[in-house]
C-alpha cells in the first residue's frame, strides 16, 4: 500500500481517487510474489517504519512510566509502576506500524500544497479519499505519529539550526532594535537553497519537512544534529513559489479532518443522541470500524472512547489530547490501560493533565502548540 502510493504523480487528483478506491477504502490481499525491486524497496521502507516505532514507543512507555512514578507519588492510594514497563506486545508494535505506513501514504498523497486548487475544498477531498475510511482511534493514531515525527524528530534539529543563525546573525551585528525582551534577528536563509521559500516561518517549514515521508525522517533520526543541514541540501530541489500556500499545510489539514471527525461521530449519524449514551448494538452499527480485521483488542476504542467522554468539546490541538497521543495511548492493549488504572481513576489523570504540558518536554518544538488558520 504506502509503496504503491509512491508510484504515481499525486499532482493528478483523478490518480489519487483511484488509489483511493483500490487501496485505501478496502484492504487489498498481499500479494502472492514481487519483483526483486520491490521487494528491495519494501525492506528500506519496513527497516525505517521499524526504527521509528521502536523509537515513538520508547519515548511513549519512558513518559507513561515517569506520569505513573508521579501519581504514585502524589497519591498514596495510587499503585506504584513496575521499574521497567512490559515490552510492547506484538499487536502494539503492529499498530505503530500501521499508523507510521498509513503516514507515509498519505504524505505521498498529498504532500504537495500547490496541488490545492481553489474550488476545491482540501479537507473534504481527504476525507472522502482518506481519512473518512479509518476508525477514530485510527485517526488519533495518525496525529500521534505526526506529533511525535514532528516534536522529537524534526522539531529538534531545526530549532537548533534557527539558533545558529541567531547566533550567527548576532555575531555579524545582523540585530535589529530591541524590544523588551525581544530582538529581531536579520538572519540569512535557515534552509538550504534547494528547499527555501520566501515568507515561511519556521513552523511552517517544519510541516514541510515532514511529508518527505519516514525514509527521509528515520534519516533525520539517525543522523547527528550537526549534520542536518547536509542532509537537507541533499534532498531534491522544490518548486519556488513567491510565498506559502497556508491552505497546503499538514498541520492544517489534520486539524480540521480530525475535528470534523469528531463532528462526525455526533452530528452526521442517524441516530439522536450522544456517543456516550449509544447501546452496544448503536455503537456496533453506527461507529466507523477499521478496516484491519485481524486486531480484535479494544484498548485503543477504549482509550478514544475514554478520552471522547472525559475531554468534551476536545479539537485536535487540545494539549490534553497531544498528551494523551505522545503517552502512546490510542495504541496500547486494554490489559496494559487497565494495569495503569487509566480507566478507573480519571479524576487524577484529568488533574494532572488540566494544565496539559509536562515539565521534561518542550512542546512549543512540535506541532501541539500549532493552531489551525
Amino acid at each position: 500500500m504506502a509503496l504503491e502510493s509512491s508510484r504515481f504523480d499525486s499532482k493528478d487528483l483523478n490518480l489519487v481517487v483511484d488509489y483511493s478506491d483500490k487501496y485505501v477504502k478496502e484492504r487489498p490481499l498481499i500479494p502472492h510474489k514481487i519483483s526483486l525491486a520491490d521487494g528491495a524497496a519494501l525492506s528500506d521502507l519496513h527497516k525505517c517504519a521499524l526504527h521509528l516505532t521502536t523509537k515513538f514507543q520508547d519515548f511513549a512507555l519512558q513518559r507513561l512510566t515517569k506520569e505513573q512514578v508521579g501519581l504514585a507519588s502524589d497519591r498514596r492510594d495510587w499503585p506504584q509502576p513496575p521499574p521497567v514497563a512490559d515490552q510492547p506486545s506484538a499487536l502494539e508494535t503492529a499498530r505503530f506500524q500501521r499508523a507510521l505506513y498509513r503516514f507515509e501514504v498519505y504524505c505521498n498523497l498529498f504532500k504537495d500544497p500547490e496541488v490545492v486548487r481553489f474550488n476545491l475544498d482540501v479537507v473534504s477531498f481527504q476525507r472522502a479519499h482518506f481519512f473518512d475510511y479509518l476508525s477514530p482511534w485510527e485517526m488519533e493514531q495518525l496525529v500521534a505519529v505526526r506529533d511525535y515525527l514532528a516534536a522529537a524528530v524534526i522539531g529538534p534539529p531545526l530549532h537548533a539550526l534557527v539558533e545558529l543563525r541567531k547566533l550567527e546573525a548576532l555575531s555579524k551585528h545582523h540585530c535589529g532594535p530591541r524590544n523588551g525582551a525581544q530582538v529581531v534577528y536579520w538572519t540569512g536563509p535557515i534552509l538550504p537553497p534547494n528547499l527555501e521559500r520566501g515568507d515561511c516561518h519556521i513552523k511552517q517549514n517544519q510541516a514541510r519537512l515532514l511529508c518527505f515521508g519516514i525514509k527521509f525522517l528515520c534519516k533525520v533520526s539517525m543522523t547527528p544534529a550537526t549534520k542536518f543541514y547536509q542532509l537537507l541540501a541533499s534532498l531534491p530541489q522544490q518548486p519556488r513559489y513567491a510565498s506559502y500556500n497556508r491552505v497546503g499545510d499538514i498541520y492544517v489539514w489534520f486539524s480540521d479532518a480530525v475535528d470534523k471527525c469528531n463532528e462526525l461521530n455526533t452530528l452526521d449519524l442517524p441516530i439522536e443522541k450522544a456517543v456516550t449514551a449509544w447501546t452496544p448494538e448503536e455503537w456496533k452499527e453506527h461507529m466507523r470500524r477499521s478496516i484491519v480485521t485481524d486486531d480484535t483488542d479494544k484498548g485503543p476504542e477504549e482509550a478514544w472512547f475514554w478520552a471522547y467522554q472525559w475531554f468534551p468539546g476536545f479539537a485536535n490541538n487540545d494539549l490534553r489530547m497531544t498528551n494523551c497521543r505522545l503517552f502512546g495511548l490510542f495504541f496500547w492493549d486494554s490489559e496494559r490501560l487497565k494495569k495503569l488504572n487509566f480507566f478507573t481513576r480519571v479524576d487524577f489523570w484529568w488533574w494532572r493533565w488540566e494544565g496539559g504540558r509536562q515539565p521534561d518536554f518542550d512542546w512549543d518544538v512540535g506541532a501541539s502548540s500549532f493552531h489551525s488558520f
